[in-house]
């Protein structure tokens, strides 16, 4: 099965989500205004792709990425 990290960030980029692969690769980001990720719905069609989105991690691994996401955000000129 195939991981994916999944970020909500309150940052300098306001509410949005970011996904991330395995080796911190964004994959994608966009404002919760226009959409949020509701892992209680997409689990399951997720898991029969065999992708396991993981929303609960290391804090540590959690501020990592949110970093990551707002970095890239930025320089696409969020």
């Amino acid at each position: 099965m195939k991981t994916i990290y999944f970020i909500y960030s309150e940052g300098e980029c306001g509410e949005v989500n970011g996904v991330f692969d395995a080796e911190e690769n964004i994959l994608g980001y966009w404002s919760c205004n226009d959409a949020t990720w509701r892992n209680e719905y997409f689990s399951g069609f997720m898991a029969k792709l065999k992708i396991k989105c993981v929303e609960d991690m290391p804090d540590k691994l959690q501020q990592h990425l949110e970093k990551k996401l707002i970095a890239h955000m930025k320089k696409e000129g969020w």
